[in-house]
Order: structure tokens, then C-alpha cells, then sequence
């Protein structure tokens, strides 16, 4: 989980010192709606999946490949993951052009704060976690769709108006 966190890092910086700045306000509002479709369409994505990934779920402990730490596969998983790369040049772009660094702080935290939420329910168990699966995807789900919206919002309103 360490390592998909430090992939955010490097993806904020990058966003920040390039995409961020290349944007002019006039195709941020592009961005917006981009960016809250796309979220749409993972929290579409995750809602789908829930029931006949909890009919797949392994009964023992998920297998790493041998010789990959788990910050190692973390961080490949999070920088070759094309929808974290989506995220980070539709919304997240915004984000950094709307806020700046004041962003970082308190997106970082939330980072920090789920990865310790969710790493400690598989350490507490991958059975009680799986009993907890469908309830976390669920969450993330509206969650994500509720964020979509609000893009989609600010992206629309900003066009139209």
C-alpha cells in the first residue's frame, strides 16, 4: 500500500510542476467534465463488480509473486495503472490548478488514512475482510460518484455559464 502512495507522490509532483500548468482556466472546465465522467465510470465499474468478485475471493491469503516486495509491487502497480494516470491528468489537475500545494496536505492525509484503514482490515483477517469487501466497494463507489457529480457540476457550469 506504501508503494501505490509514493506512485500518488510521483504523479502529484509530476502533475504539479507539468500538467497543472500547462492548463489555461478555459480548458479546465474540460477537465472538470472529463474528470467527473471518468469518476462516473469507475464508481459505474466498482458498484458492477462487487457481487461476482465476492463469489471469486480466494479462501486463503492473496499470493504475491516471489522475489516482489510489497512497496516494490505497490509502487509498479500504481505507476503503470492507467486509471490512476487518468485520474491524475483529468481531476487531479484541477485539483493542483484550483488549490496549489495547499491541496497536497489533506489529499495526502486521506491517502495516508485509507491505506491505513484498509491494510489493517486485511491484516485483521482475509475472511473478515471479505465479509467487509462488498461494504468498502460500495463506499468507494458512492464516494466516487458523488465526487463525479460534482466535477461534472463545476465542469458544466463553468462552460454554460
Amino acid at each position: 500500500m506504501l508503494g501505490a502512495t509514493v506512485a500518488d507522490g510521483v504523479f502529484f509532483v509530476l502533475t504539479y510542476f507539468g500538467v497543472a500548468r500547462l492548463v489555461d482556466p478555459g480548458e479546465r472546465s474540460v477537465l472538470f467534465v472529463v474528470g467527473g465522467a471518468f469518476l462516473l465510470y469507475l464508481a459505474f465499474s466498482t458498484a458492477t463488480k462487487i457481487r461476482p468478485a465476492l463469489s471469486a475471493w480466494p479462501q486463503g491469503a492473496p499470493e504475491r509473486p516471489a522475489g516482489k516486495s510489497s512497496f516494490t509491487l505497490g509502487l509498479t502497480m500504481g505507476l503503470t495503472n492507467p486509471y490512476q494516470l487518468g485520474w491524475w491528468i483529468a481531476i487531479g489537475a484541477n485539483m493542483i490548478a484550483d488549490y496549489g500545494l495547499s491541496i497536497a496536505i489533506g489529499f495526502f492525509a486521506g491517502i495516508v488514512a485509507w491505506t491505513l484503514i484498509l491494510t489493517g482490515t486485511v491484516h485483521a483477517g482475509v475472511r473478515r475482510y471479505q465479509r467487509l469487501a462488498p461494504i468498502i466497494a460500495a463506499l468507494s463507489a458512492v464516494i466516487m460518484a458523488a465526487f463525479g457529480v460534482w466535477f461534472l457540476g463545476v465542469g458544466l457550469s463553468t462552460t454554460i455559464f
